[in-house]
């Protein structure tokens, strides 16, 4: 679903002291940092309030899913939270490399119970994506599970309607239906099984830089430092970010590579911001 940008949560309950409390995205710290990809680090991310702006548009979104005509109805509460994601050439080799795998935001059951202990955005609500500069391709796919032994895999159908690719152009708004995601028997894909749809395949890098804000509504808390704005980890949550750590480290330390980076970074934002929003 698409509508053309309109442009009005606080995103953190302030705490006296030290520390506040935001709304986070991820789900038990514990079991998200362990699905996060190796170049990310829960130590490195930063959160912040959303700004005025930010909540503007959280409130434009609300609205428009309050009067838009949705086949089939899912739950619509305040939208709390926004991810920002910007996808450009982040290894300088001047191609489209994948940058987003296939996968669910949601973990379901394979009997299709949601796991709310391993989920922070709340059931049966949509997630809202905002696109701003280049245009990206998003891709669907329905899968279905596979077990090996105990180990759960999935595998893709092959069938009519059982893909589909979304271009995501500036300004537009893509709303991730719940039901998507959603495992349950879809007789059309298989009479047996419950399937489900994943999303990703994302390949971007040579045409400058696509941002995405995802707008979500969640119901759990983290803590992170009032002055640095980084979750603040327990020795738990931070013992499976060893193996990654010193990757970020010598990535930090690396000051002409990290400097190299930001002016890549810079360039690239005022060249969308020339295009599209002169």
């Amino acid at each position: 679903m698409f509508m053309e940008p309109v442009v009005d949560r606080p995103l953190m309950e302030h705490r006296n002291g030290k520390f506040y409390i935001v709304i986070v995205q991820c789900a038990a710290l514990s079991t998200i940092i362990l699905t996060v990809p190796s170049s990310v680090l829960f130590s490195q991310l930063v959160c912040r309030q959303l700004s005025s702006d930010m909540n503007k548009i959280a409130n434009a979104i609300y609205s428009f899913l309050k009067q838009a005509p949705i086949d089939i109805p899912f739950t619509i509460k305040d939208l709390n939270h926004m991810v920002f994601l910007a996808y450009y050439d982040k290894q300088h080799i001047g191609k489209d490399i994948k940058q987003i795998t296939m996968h669910r935001d949601q973990r379901w059951t394979s009997g299709g119970k949601f796991m709310r202990t391993q989920n922070s955005q709340e059931q049966d609500t949509a997630t809202c994506v905002l696109t701003l500069g280049g245009t990206r391709d998003l891709s669907f796919q329905c899968f279905m599970d596979n077990f090996t032994g105990d180990k759960r895999g999935s595998i893709s159908i092959d069938k009519y309607l059982s893909s589909h690719t979304f271009s995501l152009t500036h300004g537009s708004l893509f709303i991730l239906h719940p039901s998507d995601e959603e495992t349950f028997l879809r007789n059309y894909f298989d009479h047996q099984h419950g399937t489900y749809f994943k999303h990703g395949n994302v390949f971007f890098g040579k045409d400058g830089i696509t941002i995405g804000l995802a707008f979500r509504t969640t119901f759990r808390s983290a803590v992170v430092n009032a002055q640095t704005g980084q979750f603040v980890l327990s020795k738990n949550d931070a013992a499976p970010l060893k193996e990654f750590q010193k990757t970020v480290e010598d990535y930090i330390a690396d000051s002409l590579r990290k400097s190299t980076d930001d002016e890549k970074r810079k360039e690239l934002w005022a060249q969308m911001k020339n295009t599209y929003f002169s």
